[in-house]
């Protein structure tokens, strides 16, 4: 044991006077990264976490530099020295979702990043496949990140999402979501916690139907709003007690029923519109517009006003015609 002790410390002492040699030949005082070769040898004889941390702190340079390409080749190397973390999954995807992006001009470079950050939890899946709270914040990336509140180019991510996956980011955060409130960690969690992770799942079925009817895809948006009414349902089952913090189920749930009842008036009104039957296409429309006011009203800093103004501008767009339809001899 003495021996092995001695070895040890002297296995220590080696690679602490290694880094400190590194840290000399560094502008910024962190070590360079080592060659491929010397990583190996590091690892062989039990430094994986030293070689991680000399690869962490570089790649942290290079991001900060603005040298992003590099940045993210040696974030890669960490993946390969440490495929079985959940944490440095988490944090590369999120890096990748959120930070990267502001280091680039150009929105296909931005897009390029989030696709790996995307692609970083598509690999922990596989590496991971049991960690509910990395399935519970990987499903609100995926919505989030993709939100025009959040992201001014939140349009062109969509897109470029859908056609990457065949899916919407909604669908695959969703998937992600649902995993996670069947996974053992959740199992472990105190009720408001369970609460908080299944509301998400509600709140991403809430954003998805708003999204879809002011992208004018209505058969989606009363699709999901439907399906978003029912996971409100099953939501509010788990409700106990008159904890304010459990019971906004009720409301979230009052709001997706009405969400469902502007769109089903909306699509009856451009019914009534192809029918050229202008009066009726206008009161339909008209009670959209109030009903989806009714939910702005409730929920001021909610995310409903893009879908308010979207039905608001169809109601202004038939009193147009209307009026001119009787200016005509």
């Amino acid at each position: 044991m003495l021996a092995g002790a001695v070895i040890l410390l002297a296995a220590l002492y080696l690679v602490q006077g290694l880094i400190t040699a590194l840290q000399e030949k560094s502008p910024t005082g962190r070590p360079p990264l080592p060659t491929v070769e010397s990583a190996a040898q590091l690892v062989l004889v039990g430094f994986r976490a030293v070689v991680v941390d000399v690869f962490w702190m570089q790649a942290s340079d290079l991001q900060e530099e603005g040298q992003i390409d590099e940045a993210v080749a040696k974030y890669d190397k960490i993946t390969k020295l440490q495929p079985d973390l959940a944490d440095v999954w988490h944090y590369l995807s999120w890096n990748s979702m959120y930070n990267l992006p502001y280091e680039l001009e150009a929105v296909e470079d931005k897009w390029n990043v989030i696709k790996l950050g995307v692609e970083y939890t598509d690999m922990a899946a596989q590496r991971v496949p049991d960690n509910g709270f990395f399935d519970k914040d990987i499903g609100f990336m995926l919505w989030h990140r993709f939100d025009d509140r959040t992201f001014p180019q939140a349009a062109y991510l969509r897109r470029k999402f859908r056609e990457w996956k065949g899916k919407t980011n909604f669908e695959v955060a969703i998937e992600w979501m649902e995993k996670a409130v069947k996974s053992e960690e959740f199992k472990t969690l105190g009720e408001g916690s369970k609460d908080i992770w299944r509301r998400q799942i509600g709140y991403t079925l809430d954003r998805w139907t708003i999204q879809a009817f002011v992208d004018g895809e209505l058969d989606t948006a009363l699709r999901v709003a439907k399906l978003a009414v029912e996971k409100w349902e099953w939501i509010s089952r788990f409700n106990k007690g008159d904890d304010p913090g459990i019971n906004i189920n009720f409301d979230r749930l009052a709001d997706a029923k009405k969400r469902l009842a502007a769109i089903k008036s909306f699509i009856a009104s451009k019914e009534a519109a192809k029918q050229k039957t202008l009066d009726k296409a206008s009161r339909l429309a008209a009670k959209s517009v109030d009903i989806w006011q009714s939910v702005v009203d409730v929920w001021p800093s909610g995310p409903d006003l893009p879908a308010l103004q979207t039905a608001t501008a169809w109601l202004e767009r038939l009193n147009a015609d209307k009026k001119a339809e009787k200016s005509e001899p």
